[in-house]
């Protein structure tokens, strides 16, 4: 019990420090509006509370035994962030430059400037 209290006291200081997440929700917030953001706050609360399952299943044991399996899950991550980082980065140039649009669009498709 007191290896679970330890560990529920980490989670809540997880969500309560300044991250990525918070950045995030930040940056939705000033650009477009508190009620438009709040499915993206609902969403980081779920993924950690999917993280903290995961982790209470002991899914993380098995990934440290599999080397495998985790670069696999590492590598996918890693692509799928840049992927965004290159959507949000041609999002924001398709504001300010008029030529090209036609490939800024293609690129920032599924993300709404």
């Amino acid at each position: 019990m007191d290896n679970y209290l330890l560990y529920v006291g980490v989670v809540v200081a997880t969500v309560l420090l300044s991250g990525q997440a918070l950045l995030l929700t930040i940056n939705n917030v000033i650009q477009h509006g508190l009620l438009k953001t709040l499915s993206g706050m609902f969403g980081i609360a779920l993924v950690i509370s999917l993280v903290a399952a995961i982790s209470a299943t002991s899914l993380g044991i098995i990934l440290s035994s599999l080397a495998m399996a985790f670069n696999a899950i590492k590598i996918a991550g890693a692509v799928y962030l840049i992927n965004l980082g290159i959507k949000m980065w041609c999002c924001k140039a398709s504001h300010y430059v008029s030529s090209n649009k036609t490939f800024a669009r293609l690129l920032c498709a599924p993300i709404e400037c």
